[in-house]
């Protein structure tokens, strides 16, 4: 099947559960684009767009194995506009793709323009996991976001997998001065165009604020130290002056390179951190908000992290290792290069995980936080708090103040909308256990072991000034519960039971004062126009 390319996307028809096939792409005889979809032409339940701008004036060869009927058609060049974020389990307020498999967060930057872009792990051909793309978005507040075509696409190295992106302030590379560079890794061997190689890091060059893309004809940048070593993470130490690479190697392995140019690296160190694997991030913090005490921050994937220091050639930890993330669901979070003025701090977004069967779409991102490094229980841990713009969302807000529940007594109210942000002040009592129930969903607090709960999983509380906060943030796909100072996250997956709206606060045991209870519904930040999504 010959595919004239005189248009921006091919249509593909493509079945939520159908069995994938392979479609290669030739020019000649040569293998230029290849990906896995599953094609139903017959009983599609949604059209995947896949963008072949790149081959532009070109006549490709289609080749489908297993062989397949399909006429193809190729659309103009604006995205099929189908009920997109109309879908019952369209997240409100966090960010999902269009269409699409989601995961990974990567490339979290802020260019000149005020921009800030959030790259991500993306397959366009199907809700699964597979031909990894980098899909792309951009935002003015981190909060309502515009998501624009991939800006890598697999080649001949390998399908695009994770990394980050930094802003070239002092033209180090040669690329030019506010030069964007992406780093990702190649994953050789996860497609037909890259058999046989292995995994390798790479650059890829923006000039113009994120607008369009070149990788660097000198790729890779790094070569394989361990096989399916992947996910750097670049950071420029301005105290030292040089750019700094954290990389996953394998097990709970992770290396630190360092490089003057971006381009040639040098092994400072192997580290472990043990329980977690994966995509790290590593930045520096002020303790205690002192600007004059910074911190280096190592994490893993699984929301694991340590705190210590780092002199630009060696990071020393300063404690055990801490943990963030107590919930099944957010992964592999990265923070934002040059965070500029939202919130004090970094900000932090991750994946939720939680999959939803039988949607154009797939997976979505926790709502991005502000990052701080506090001393509690001797021990300097990091918090994380829900960036203020989220302020910007709130439609109506009723507050209650001191509700005390004797044991076994229940308080509770009707939940009208779907999205919501409610924070609960707590006075501190020994004996009292509390359970929060919501939209299908149990949440419990169990003062005596300062911990709180949610589908079996548990994240200990450090308590300060005998109260206790609990902030949960509510979608359709979702929930987000803060403990304490923030110092412990619990992200649940979850499809909202609409019918089970009634918000009910019971004490389980002993008896406990709710100082105020604060319940504000949230607008969203998709508006349905055309079937796109705009800010």
């Amino acid at each position: 099947m010959k595919i004239i390319c005189d248009k921006k996307y091919l249509l593909l028809p493509v079945k939520y559960q159908g069995q994938n096939k392979n479609l290669s792409f030739f020019s000649g005889k040569e293998l230029v684009f290849d990906l896995d979809a599953a094609l139903d032409p017959l009983r599609p339940d949604y059209v995947a767009c896949i963008n072949l701008e790149r081959f532009a004036g070109m006549i490709l060869d289609l080749i489908i194995d297993p062989a397949t009927e399909f006429t193809a058609v190729l659309s103009n060049d604006k995205l099929v506009p189908e009920s997109v974020c109309q879908e019952p389990l369209r997240p409100g307020f966090h960010f999902s793709a269009h269409r699409g498999w989601l995961n990974d967060p990567n490339g979290l930057v802020r260019t000149a323009d005020g921009l800030w872009h959030l790259f991500f792990q993306h397959n366009p051909a199907g809700p699964k996991w597979g031909n990894m793309h980098w899909g792309h978005a951009v935002s003015t507040d981190l909060m309502s976001w515009r998501e624009l075509d991939c800006a890598l696409y697999p080649d001949c190295l390998g399908t695009m997998f994770s990394g980050s992106a930094i802003i070239d302030r002092e033209n180090r590379a040669g690329f030019g001065r506010g030069a964007l560079l992406l780093f990702y890794t190649a994953a050789g061997g996860t497609s037909r165009l890259s058999d046989s190689r292995g995994f390798t890091q790479c650059i890829a060059v923006s000039r113009d604020n994120g607008k369009t893309f070149e990788k660097y004809n000198g790729n890779p940048i790094l070569d394989t130290l361990e096989p399916g070593n992947r996910d750097p993470r670049v950071t420029f130490d301005e105290k030292n002056g040089c750019a700094v690479m954290a990389l996953y190697l394998i097990d709970h392995r992770f290396a630190l390179l360092r490089s003057e140019d971006f381009i040639h690296w040098d092994l400072l160190q192997r580290l472990e951190l043990d329980g977690d694997d994966e995509c790290p991030d590593f930045y520096p913090l002020a303790a205690d908000g002192n600007e004059n005490d910074i911190r280096w921050v190592f994490g893993g994937a699984h929301g694991r992290y340590c705190v210590g220091r780092f002199d630009g050639s060696v990071f020393v930890p300063e404690q055990q290792a801490g943990q963030l993330e107590y919930g099944p669901h957010a992964y592999a979070a990265q923070t934002w290069d040059n965070p500029g003025s939202v919130g004090p701090g970094r900000i932090r977004i991750a994946w939720n995980r939680y999959e939803l069967q039988n949607m154009p779409f797939n997976g979505s991102m926790t709502f991005p936080c502000a990052l701080s490094l506090r001393t509690l229980n001797d021990n300097i841990s990091l918090c994380a708090k829900p960036i203020d713009a989220l302020l910007k969302l709130y439609k109506e807000t009723v507050v209650h103040r001191d509700i005390n529940l004797q044991h076994g007594q229940s308080w509770n109210a009707m939940l009208k909308g779907k999205l919501y942000d409610l924070s609960i002040h707590l006075a501190y009592a020994e004996d009292s256990r509390l359970q929060i129930t919501l939209f299908g969903l149990s949440v419990q607090y169990d003062a005596k072991q300062s911990t709180l709960s949610c589908m079996e999983h548990i994240a200990p509380l450090s308590r300060k000034d005998g109260c206790e906060n609990i902030r949960l943030l509510i979608d359709v796909q979702g929930i987000e519960i803060f403990g304490g100072e923030g110092e412990a996250i619990l992200c649940h997956g979850f499809a909202m039971d609409y019918d089970t709206n009634l918000l009910e606060i019971t004490a389980e045991e002993g008896n406990t004062e709710l100082r105020e209870l604060s319940i504000t519904e949230l607008n969203p930040t998709y508006i349905k126009e055309s079937g796109e999504m705009i800010s």
